[in-house]
């Protein structure tokens, strides 16, 4: 099956409501070991009382996991069915609120913290956390989503069954992915031209605000830049004055900044950081360059550690 098949096949589900509330939990369990068998990864389907199309992506968020974890626990690790899933999952993560976002996190962790509890070998908790964190987590990830994944740390904080070194790293994670949430009004800091002029986020007036924090001769922060100049919506949005692009060189070695700093776009701002705030993780951070924030008028974050493919997407449906 290929990808885009499931992909159809998943929404197709998701939106118009499936199994009618009399099944029994023994055709449904036999449907899911049947697609556990043929490496098929069990959705969720939601009961045919649930209506409407906002209903039943909430209830799917939050019963995602249900069917895989009852079934899957016990049986052999099966990563690449997990990671076939999480793709969807955050798929689904994006078509409903924060507080379902929070909701459905929080319970894939506790139904796989009971998997867990209950059959240590079966590493369900464990099988899970290791998902989460690769998808949403890890800087190279083009699904990651700091906030989506800030409920499972609070949980891990909290877990009996996490270890000591689980929990500390978690609480450290956590004290970093809460800095500037989506929604919350991004932390100010002064940034220096090449020709020695400053000025501070907070002083710019656009209606929108893309922060590229960047490193000179980097070869991704290249790519960014060719991506964020190619595409018209960005164009027009900054012809108009509706859009400033602050480009940040978070980094101490300022000799190869100014070496480099003509090479970028001059309808952008371009500046370091002259304080050595961005560098020490106090008030952004930055687990890989470059790292992609969007903000509206009032500094509010819009996208946070995004890819630029997200950036450029709110950015169209602005023009």
């Amino acid at each position: 099956m290929t990808r885009r098949f499931l992909l159809l096949l998943i929404v197709a589900t998701l939106f118009t409501g499936c199994r009618g509330g009399g099944s029994s939990s023994r055709v449904t369990g036999a449907a899911d070991t049947a697609a556990l068998a043929l490496h098929s990864f069990p959705y969720p389907e939601a009961p045919s009382m649930i209506r409407g199309k906002d209903a039943i992506r909430q209830w799917s968020a939050i019963h995602f996991w249900d069917r895989y974890i009852r079934m899957a626990d016990g049986l052999a690790d099966d990563e690449d069915l997990r990671s076939e899933a999480m793709s969807h999952y955050v798929l689904l993560l994006d078509m409903v609120s924060p507080d379902v976002v929070r909701a459905a996190q929080e319970a894939a962790f506790s139904q796989a913290e009971a998997a867990e509890a209950a059959n240590p070998e079966g590493q369900m908790l464990h099988r899970l956390l290791r998902t989460m964190q690769h998808y949403l987590a890890d800087p190279n990830s083009p699904y990651r989503n700091q906030d989506y994944y800030i409920p499972i740390l609070e949980k891990a904080v909290a877990s009996p069954l996490c270890s000591d070194e689980e929990k500390t790293s978690a609480a450290y994670l956590l004290r970093l992915f809460s800095l500037n949430r989506i929604g919350e009004v991004a932390a100010d800091f002064r940034y220096s031209l090449r020709n020695g002029r400053t000025g501070h986020l907070h002083g710019i007036t656009s209606e929108w605000i893309v922060i590229m924090f960047s490193n000179p001769g980097c070869e991704d922060c290249r790519a960014t830049i060719e991506a964020l100049q190619a595409d018209a919506s960005i164009g027009k949005l900054l012809s108009d004055g509706r859009l400033t692009v602050l480009n940040i060189y978070p980094d101490s070695d300022l000799s190869l900044w100014f070496e480099y700093a003509g090479l970028y776009p001059r309808e952008w701002i371009n500046g370091f950081d002259p304080d050595g705030k961005l560098h020490s993780d106090t008030i952004y951070y930055l687990p890989a360059i470059p790292s992609l924030y969007l903000l509206d008028g009032q500094k509010r974050v819009v996208c946070k550690d995004a890819p630029v493919e997200r950036i450029l997407s709110r950015l169209k449906a602005a023009v």
